[in-house]
């Protein structure tokens, strides 16, 4: 059949967009819902009027619209209108006994912008320092330090364009509906939630939060906790917890940024959806490191110490994990990976080092393993359940050892040093081919194998 030259042309072009979209499909993890700039460009043409400058004094209240400027000391600041209103903070100390260091009645819009050193006291038990019902705009280049002996700020949207900002309270940080953070410097301690909120998004920042309970241990804090849903794109990251680290009851989605975790409880735990898009994450400290009904890994380098599962997917809908990408690095003293349901593995590079003794092992799985691309290692006391099925289009190859040993494992050009002693061996690699024979080490004993099929499982090695 002839096939003239413009055809021909218009078929490679065909192929060529085809190829192309399947590629963008597979690796595009672009963004593109609401970020937290989204959130700020709501506002940024208020129109406030002209600047109104307010004398040092006791009790400060304003009752209408305005552009107001603070300079110097004041005691309560009660904003009653139902205008929008901007407070320009320029070396502020507030001092409040009776109640929210600046109480937001009924605006539905306060803008607080901060230049120079401000410090805002509240000794009230019930209220926040900051506290309002409707729209908190945080903004400046200065610094802002919170003191309360209840919450921090309370609003029901609040978002934080920039600033620097330490708040240390003895109940929760910053507690909200809707909190976006564009960007700025945070340090939050307290003996409760570092940021609560139904929906926090975060672009960047470098945010630091420690929040370790009560003396008493009679309380458990989490570091970041969301009812709905939880997008972080970029930001530097670190959380010292009594509780999980970072908390979702539905989703979380993590984009980029970098993290480091200590945690009580878990390190990163979503009821719904943990999915990590790109990131890198060290969680050094944790209980279980991740838990989601689903945990998906798409890219990132990504370092869990846990002593119960490192990597946890339980719930009661389709459950797996599945790992696309990234280079992954587990040490647990239970399972690696444990899921009531499905492990797919189809890309990236996974270590992992689970228990030595007891009945956990590296993987742990209720119905379906399937390796489909990228590189494991896996040893423990165990390796893997037998409860399930093995699968997948690569080989994998599954070996048991007769005692406890600790040396290097390598097969052709794979090779891995174990921290722990194991007695089991999981390896799986798109380098292996089928039908071909390899000289398997386990330090200085090995054996020629022949892998004949995707499956391969050698017992007794050593």
């Amino acid at each position: 059949m002839h096939i003239n030259k413009n055809k021909k042309i218009v078929i490679l072009i065909i192929i060529i967009l085809v190829i192309g979209g399947l590629i963008f499909i597979k690796y595009n993890n672009k963004y593109d819902g609401e970020k937290a700039f989204d959130l700020y460009k709501k506002y940024m043409f208020v129109n406030y009027g002209k600047k109104i400058k307010l004398e040092n004094g006791n009790d400060i209240k304003i009752d209408k619209k305005g552009n107001y400027v603070l300079n110097g000391k004041y005691e309560c600041i009660t904003i009653d209108t139902n205008d929008e209103v901007k407070l320009n903070l320029k070396d502020v100390e507030i001092k409040c006994n009776t109640g929210p260091g600046i109480n937001i009645i009924n605006s539905k819009l306060v803008s607080i912008n901060i230049k120079g050193k401000n410090q805002i006291e509240s000794n009230e038990e019930e209220n926040g320092a900051i506290k309002s019902d409707n729209t908190i705009l945080l903004n400046g280049k200065g610094s802002l330090n919170i003191k309360s002996n209840s919450e921090g700020i309370i609003g029901n949207e609040i978002i934080f364009k920039n600033g620097n900002y330490e708040i240390e309270t003895n109940k929760n940080g910053v507690s909200g509906k809707k909190i976006g953070i564009v960007k700025g410097n945070y340090n939050i301690k307290t003996f409760n939630d570092g940021i609560t909120s139904d929906d926090i998004i975060i672009d960047k920042g470098n945010i630091n939060i420690n929040v370790n309970g009560n003396i008493l241990g009679d309380i458990k804090s989490k570091g970041i906790k969301v009812e709905n849903n939880l997008v972080i794109l970029s930001g530097n990251i670190e959380i010292e917890s009594s509780d999980d680290a970072i908390n979702s009851n539905n989703n979380i989605n993590i984009y980029g940024g970098n993290y480091n975790i200590k945690s009580g409880d878990d390190g990163i735990h979503g009821d719904k959806i943990v999915n990590i898009y790109n990131g890198n994450i060290n969680i050094n400290k944790s209980y279980e490191g991740m838990e989601g009904e689903k945990v998906i890994i798409n890219k990132g380098n990504i370092n869990i110490k846990s002593s119960d599962d490192s990597i946890n997917a339980k719930g009661e809908n389709e459950i797996y994990i599945k790992i696309n990408g990234g280079n992954i690095k587990i040490e647990s003293e239970s399972d690696g990976l444990d899921s009531n349901g499905n492990i797919y593995i189809n890309g990236g590079n996974t270590t992992i080092e689970g228990a030595s003794v007891g009945p956990d092992s590296a993987i742990d799985f209720k119905d379906i393993l399937e390796i489909n691309g990228g590189e494991l290692i896996a040893v423990s006391g165990i390796g893997a359940n037998d409860k399930g099925e093995i699968k997948g289009s690569q080989p994998i190859i599954y070996v048991t050892l007769n005692n406890m040993y600790k040396g290097e494992i390598s097969i052709d050009k794979i090779k891995y040093i174990p921290s722990k002693s194991y007695k089991s061996i999981i390896i799986s690699s798109s380098k292996l081919k089928n039908n071909k024979e390899y000289k398997f080490n386990i330090g200085n004993e090995y054996k020629n194998i022949k892998i004949n099929n995707n499956f391969t499982k050698i017992n007794n090695f050593i």
